[in-house]
């Protein structure tokens, strides 16, 4: 059997196993065009669809058949289907020694083992692919940095005088998460530590301001600059109007198109002609043209 009539075997039994061509008709095709004799494509494509399905199948087809199946079996359907189809050749490997006064079939053993090693290698390509992609975090290692103190006495101060709500959004933790939430804030500072050179005298009332952490956050957003309270707040009502604008457009819109619901409604259209009315020209052209029709 030379390599042309096994990839012709191959793919007719695919056909057939995918449910895109009949047994009959495949026997038929591959006798008309190489010669295949139709009873030994049966037992061809049983072979094929045991392996496929990791069962036992005791009849015998030759090795390069059998070797050109594992092959095509890797390349067309993965290392999950090799392994099915490995352990459905195991079992009939077996079968065949047991009932042959335990002959070994060499020839058979080192072709399992040639597609195990196949799986071997494609499991460890398949752990370094896993271990590029994966994300890793955890790593212990040791940083050295400076800190600037902070003093809690002034930070007491800046609650007591302008309280734990937000200076920008207004958002309050106690409000929203009641008693874990309580006492909970940022303090801002509006010229940050670290561009301080050292010990100096904070100004409780210009200097600190209460923020929540995401505006917090947003303030010292730019690396080359401190965004002042001003400005966020500047950056969010440029936001909110936009919104605003938005839902004023979004409304205009809707009652335009209950208007025109109602007018239908009103003039007891059908859903056809009420598409009309997102053209109300041409609906009072063909409105028009009926009325004339009826005088």
């Amino acid at each position: 059997m030379n390599i042309e009539q096994m990839s012709a075997i191959y793919k007719m039994a695919k056909a057939i196993y995918n449910r895109e061509e009949r047994l009959v008709n495949g026997k038929e095709k591959l006798f008309l065009s190489h010669g295949i004799n139709k009873n030994s494509f049966a037992d061809f494509y049983r072979a094929f669809q045991k392996m496929l399905d990791g069962e036992l199948h005791t009849r015998g087809i030759s090795t390069d058949l059998r070797d050109y199946y594992l092959s095509q079996i890797y390349k067309d359907y993965g290392a999950d289907k090799l392994r099915i189809a490995l352990k459905a050749y195991m079992d009939f490997i077996i079968y065949y020694e047991e009932g042959h006064n335990n002959t070994t079939r060499k020839i058979e053993r080192e072709i399992h083992q040639k597609y195990c090693n196949v799986l071997s290698e494609s499991n460890a390509s398949r752990t370094i692919e896993n271990e590029i992609n994966a994300y890793w975090e955890g790593e212990l290692g040791q940083v050295t940095i400076t800190t600037h103190d902070r003093n809690i006495n002034a930070r007491n101060k800046c609650i007591q005088s302008k309280g734990t709500k937000c200076f920008v959004c207004g958002f309050d933790f106690e409000k929203t998460y009641g008693e874990l939430g309580k006492g909970f804030i940022h303090i801002h500072h509006v010229t940050p530590i670290s561009n301080r050179d050292g010990r100096y005298e904070i100004e409780v009332e210009n200097d600190l301001f209460p923020v929540c952490p995401n505006c917090h956050a947003m303030l010292h957003r730019r690396k080359d600059s401190t965004l002042s309270i001003e400005e966020l707040n500047k950056n969010i009502a440029e936001i909110d109007k936009k919104h605003e604008l938005l839902s004023e457009k979004l409304l205009q819109i809707h009652n335009k198109a209950f208007a025109w619901y109602k007018k239908a409604s009103d003039l007891n259209v059908s859903d056809a002609q009420f598409k009309l009315f997102f053209n109300p020209r041409e609906f009072n052209l063909k409105k028009n043209k009926k009325t004339n029709q009826d005088k």
